[in-house]
């Protein structure tokens, strides 16, 4: 029966609905927060691995190796960068689920909203390795 403009329940299904409320804000607040520190992770090794790649870079300025080769071993950085980008992504998840089960992640295989990012940081890696190989091919040759 509806009444003033919500239902009238009794005791124990308000406390069921408040229960299940509270334990979807609770999965919606561990998804933003896992989008949020995948985020942060991908910012920081892409930074480590620029800061990294630069000095090689500079390296090879120094030693007078041929530009074609210091474009190589750019390349070669920006590959190790996005094969190690993936597993990146998939830490956060991993440990906060190696913590709280020994089962082996069930509830996140099935879940879209956490698998999106991932999905995406994987279709980007693939399209990222794509152009790096036809631009290390073009360096080579």
């Amino acid at each position: 029966m509806v009444g003033s403009g919500g239902y009238d329940r009794d005791l124990i299904t308000e406390v069921a609905k408040m229960e299940v409320s509270l334990v979807r804000h609770n999965l919606y607040l561990r998804r933003i927060v896992l989008r949020y520190f995948k985020a942060l992770l991908i910012l920081l090794s892409s930074s480590f691995m620029s800061v990294a790649s630069m000095s090689f870079y500079g390296w090879t300025k120094i030693l007078d190796f041929p530009l074609s080769w210091s474009f190589i071993i750019l390349s070669l950085f920006n590959l190790l960068w996005l094969l190690l980008l993936y597993a990146v992504v998939r830490l956060p998840v991993k440990w906060v689920y190696k913590i709280s089960s020994m089962n082996s992640m069930p509830e996140y295989e099935n879940d879209i909203h956490l698998k999106y990012f991932e999905s995406l940081v994987s279709w980007v890696v693939g399209v990222s390795s794509i152009v790096l190989f036809f631009t290390f091919i073009f360096l080579i040759v």
